[in-house]
């Protein structure tokens, strides 16, 4: 069983090693060279043609910095290729941790297989890969807390420089898993007083030594640069920024999109295995931990799981259910319960059971990474070469920009202004990117012209949020701009293709903007003509 696991490891790579289509890597990679050259951090958004002077700590400095320096030795081939084996090597760390929390490997092959399924919409070359990888390798500290026999110095150490470092690759993921391991003291304390009876005080050390362990650590990742200030500002800018993100939606949003696809004739079952697996993680935790309390008591339900593992269980589920990008936390929940019902040797029935399921859940995972996402399976190797997904990014609309030498500020979505930056930065900044690092009114400016620049009645209104923000020098859209509509008079149409358009300002300011414009469609025309 483990080697067939193994075996899936090349089919994993192909899925895992596929070209980006996330749209933030361009603009991690911009904040990289910018740290680097600046040998500082920034404070305000260097990048924003809407509030160059609002706020903005980024608490993924490390990281950026690490893939500034891969794109300039290997360009975006290298940061595939090291995020690729993030992203491989923490599968094979939970499977370890797994077979050796579970046991049969027939339980664990169908929890890896539901865990490639949560995770597909997670796998992109982005700084979050870190957190899977850093989360597998401190599993042992919440299932089965006991079995460690490190010695308390060693083990906050240890801990203590991993979180360290985690807190610098990403904070908001630091974050997090101090928020989790909250269910290491709280859970000694818990035992404690559930086992309070003689000889029960040879555990007040254990509640010592855990609580030392949280505030070290907690202690160590608060130093970091930009982990609190980082931290807030990401919660606080969410707001904003939500309604433009579909992976902050709840898991039961995805719930709607399987339905709204399925009603199109393309049904996409991982769409729906994400949207209920929190919420039956955490009927699975509840309904496991409230029959188990009235049939054998507490002092049962304790006997069963550590109450570490339980806290462990109940928050990870509370966890996924908090938003879609964190689904596969279900996992955790599911691991907890499963070694809770579960009583090797399994039957014959079971392991059964969960052989089907395991190749129930892998046909559900080939669609989602093969058909869904390439068409195939050999669609997906020979898309394998490029680095990008070109069909996602305005990559001719940065060729004309690039090569017309145009500098100022760009109107665009959050989609687009990542990669903008990557090609253009520092001669442009750009309204808005996949940070989303704006107020609310930008958000909804966004929002309006996202949903609406399609019809011809919202003509003024998209034409009035393009306009408010005066130091706009051009607008990148994905077509139409303008609802099919020519644009008002104060913006030129320089390129119309059918994937891109690019508006520039009709200005004195932009005047030399415009000129280089001209005159490289001018060049252009001639050499059309001259292969006519």
């Amino acid at each position: 069983m483990t080697i067939a696991a193994l075996l899936c490891v090349p089919v994993l790579w192909v899925a895992v090693f596929r070209p980006i289509w996330d749209v933030d890597i361009f603009w991690h990679i911009v904040a990289g060279r910018w740290i680097w050259e600046h040998a500082a951090l920034p404070t305000t958004d260097v990048f924003s043609a809407a509030d160059p002077t609002r706020p903005w700590y980024t608490f993924q400095w490390l990281y950026e910095v690490v893939v500034y320096f891969l794109d300039d030795l290997g360009g975006l081939l290298l940061i595939r290729l090291v995020s690729s084996l993030l992203v491989i090597s923490a599968f094979v760390v939970f499977f370890r941790r797994l077979r050796t929390y579970i046991g049969p490997t027939e339980l664990v092959l169908f929890l890896m297989s539901l865990l490639v399924v949560l995770y597909s919409d997670r796998i992109r070359v982005r700084p979050h890969i870190v957190n899977f990888l850093f989360m597998a390798i401190f599993l042992p500290l919440f299932l089965q807390p006991r079995r460690h026999n490190q010695p308390i110095r060693t083990l906050i150490t240890r801990v203590a420089i991993l979180v360290g470092l985690w807190a610098n690759l990403h904070a908001g993921g630091a974050l997090m898993f101090l928020v989790t391991l909250l269910a290491v003291p709280i859970g000694e304390i818990g035992s404690y007083m559930v086992r309070n009876k003689p000889g029960a005080n040879r555990e007040a050390p254990r509640i010592k030594e855990t609580c030392l362990l949280w505030f070290v650590v907690a202690a160590v990742a608060a130093i970091m640069p930009h982990f609190v200030t980082g931290n807030v500002q990401a919660i606080t800018m969410l707001e904003a920024s939500r309604p433009l993100i579909d992976e902050w939606m709840s898991p039961w949003g995805y719930i709607d999109r399987f339905l709204e696809l399925s009603d199109r004739g393309k049904t996409v079952y991982s769409l729906l295995l994400t949207g209920i697996a929190p919420y039956c993680a955490f009927l699975s935790v509840t309904v496991t931990a409230l029959v188990l309390l009235v049939r054998r008591g507490v002092a049962g339900v304790v006997s069963l799981a550590h109450p570490t593992e339980w806290l462990f269980a109940l928050g990870t589920s509370l966890i996924a259910m908090s938003s879609a990008r964190f689904a596969w936390w279900s996992i955790l929940s599911f691991a907890v319960v499963v070694r809770v019902i579960t009583h090797p040797p399994l039957s014959r029935s079971v392991r059964i059971a969960a052989l089907v399921g395991t190749l129930v859940l892998s046909g559900v995972a080939w669609q989602r990474y093969f058909t869904s996402m390439a068409g195939s399976f050999a669609s997906t190797l020979d898309t394998m070469h490029h680095d990008i997904d070109e069909p996602r990014f305005p990559t001719t609309a940065a060729d004309f920009l690039e090569t017309a030498a145009f500098s100022g500020d760009i109107w665009c979505l959050p989609n687009w202004g990542g990669y903008l930056l990557w090609r253009l930065h520092p001669q442009v900044r750009v309204l808005s990117d996949g940070r989303g690092n704006f107020d609310q009114t930008v958000g909804e400016e966004l929002l309006l012209v996202y949903e609406q620049r399609f019809r011809s009645d919202a003509y003024d209104a998209v034409s009035s949020a393009y306009a408010r923000f005066t130091n706009i020098d051009a607008i990148v859209i994905q077509p139409p701009g303008f609802g099919n509509i020519s644009p008002p008079s104060l913006w030129k149409t320089v390129l119309k293709t059918r994937r891109e358009e690019i508006y520039y300002r009709i200005r004195p300011e932009n005047q030399a903007n415009i000129d280089r414009a001209e005159k490289l469609l001018e060049e252009i025309g001639r050499r059309h003509s001259g292969r006519q």
